[in-house]
């Protein structure tokens, strides 16, 4: 049976969490770092907690995928957690993040950032990203990261980043089978056996 309070309760807390996005909004367009990340990290929470939220929170997608120019190493982990909470099985928040300039920027990142948590969080985001999206996965192989990818397995030593890096392959290839050639070109099949035989991940 409906648990009818139990629902009134998460409609009426969405509701408020919907009312508490515009601020957060305008916390993504602060000139000060500490409050980008901060508004970033609070709309994380928002769509954890409370699931219903994600459409209001969507509506921040584009002011949270012009934190990805930023210079702050905190800034960017906080906008690539929030883009990826987005992404994660959500195919109208996907193609938004997309239109709005997401995968140019996180590819940017993942191949060019040299702090290891953000070259995660940016994996992490593509891969929610591509994940049965055909259209996204094409963007991405096209910007020829697998190399770097591969590279990233060979010589990271982190294991959150080498996890974030496997997801990210998986889900090309489960989305975009072609580019599975060019993982096997580049010599991933014994780096991706290697990696996951590791009691690290």
């Amino acid at each position: 049976m409906v648990d009818v309070m139990a629902v009134a309760a998460r409609a009426a807390a969405a509701a408020a969490a919907a009312r508490d996005v515009p601020g957060l909004v305008q916390g993504l367009r602060s000139n000060r770092a500490s409050e980008q990340a901060m508004a970033a990290a609070q709309l994380v929470n928002m769509c954890h907690h409370l699931p219903a939220s994600k459409a209001a929170v969507l509506a921040a997608g584009g002011a949270l995928v012009q934190l990805l120019h930023s210079r702050d190493n905190n800034v960017l982990g906080a906008a690539c957690a929030a883009l990826a909470v987005l992404a994660l099985c959500d195919p109208p928040s996907q193609a938004a993040i997309a239109a709005a300039g997401g995968i140019p920027l996180l590819t940017s990142l993942l191949l060019h950032s040299s702090d290891a948590d953000v070259v995660a969080g940016a994996a992490c985001a593509l891969g929610r990203l591509t994940l049965q999206h055909t259209i996204n996965a094409a963007a991405v192989v096209a910007t020829e990261c697998i190399p770097r990818l591969l590279q990233l397995l060979r010589d990271s030593s982190g294991a959150d980043l080498q996890k974030q890096v496997i997801l990210l392959l998986m889900s090309l290839v489960a989305t975009l089978g072609s580019c599975a050639a060019d993982i096997v070109a580049g010599g991933g099949i014994p780096l991706l056996v290697q990696r996951l035989q590791s009691s690290e991940l």
